[in-house]
């Protein structure tokens, strides 16, 4: 499975920084990452079954599967 991982948004320096991700996409990607691929912007996962139907239920504009 394939995800594009969204860039973080520039904040100013008064801002606090905002991760578009959620803490389970994050620890996913961190989990089951194989491949990355930094021009695209997208991230190679092997997971199992059940994370990938989580992913594609919760699938948000920050974070197209």
């Amino acid at each position: 499975m394939a995800v594009k991982a969204p860039a973080l948004p520039r904040t100013r320096r008064s801002e606090p920084e905002r991760d578009p991700l959620t803490l389970w996409e994050a620890a996913v990607i961190a989990t089951y990452q194989v491949a990355f691929n930094r021009r695209a912007g997208t991230t190679a996962l092997l997971v199992p079954h059940l994370v990938t139907e989580q992913l594609l239920a919760c699938a948000s504009y920050d974070m197209p599967v």
